[in-house]
């Protein structure tokens, strides 16, 4: 099985699928250094960087779409902004995305 992984960090999820067989087709990851960290990891893998900016109806369809967007708006501890903050919000750029991709 492969899959892609969207808002990906250092990539501590996608070493879980990696260790439980799965294969990774790409990253979606904006942040400069988990990307160096990426990077560093898997120099093979292609990252998209920005979810906003993510070419979907060009990559290769995963099996698998893993992600987990930001969610700072989200915490009690924040501005509770919800998904209509501008991090917590990225969940509809990636949904977005899945949707062309399914």
């Amino acid at each position: 099985m492969t899959f892609g992984s969207m808002f990906s960090g250092v990539g501590g999820a996608d070493l879980g699928l990696i260790r439980a067989g799965m294969t990774p087709l790409w990253h979606c990851e904006w942040d400069r250094q988990a990307s160096d960290v990426l990077r560093f990891h898997h120099p093979e893998i292609v990252n998209f960087g920005d979810v906003q900016t993510f070419p979907s109806s060009t990559v290769e369809v995963p099996d698998l779409v893993w992600w987990s967007p930001p969610c700072q708006d989200l915490s009690v501890a924040g501005k509770r902004a919800g998904l209509a903050g501008a991090r917590s919000g990225m969940f509809y750029a990636a949904a977005k995305h899945v949707g062309i991709l399914a």
